[in-house]
């Protein structure tokens, strides 16, 4: 699948909680350098999260600590996926990288 990332570098830096969102638009809210991303989720373990508005308002995010991570790689997540908001207001699946296996996962286009 085609995912997109936002930021404000001309180069993109794969990393454990790396944020993918299925829209290019909402990319570009997080940062003007859109990178277009495939990953290959076949072999990943991805679980849905439920995140309300209150937690988008104070910009609390499942895996946010490094605990939180280490709990749902220890539970097998290699990534999580949620509804998120950008920062202009539009809504967008992202998807959070946690484990090896879910950014080796990634192929950079």
């Amino acid at each position: 699948m085609t995912l997109y990332h936002g930021t404000r570098n001309e180069t993109l830096t794969l990393h454990p909680g790396i944020c993918l969102a299925d829209r290019e638009g909402s990319a570009y809210a997080y940062g003007r350098n859109v990178h277009e991303v495939g990953l290959d989720t076949s072999d990943l373990t991805i679980r849905e999260m439920d995140i309300t508005q209150d937690m988008i308002d104070a910009q609390d995010f499942p895996a946010d600590t490094d605990a939180e991570v280490a709990a749902l790689i220890a539970a097998g997540v290699d990534a999580i996926r949620y509804i998120d908001m950008d920062p202009d207001g539009g809504t967008h699946q992202t998807w959070r990288l946690l484990s090896a296996r879910a950014l080796a996962a990634v192929s950079l286009g």
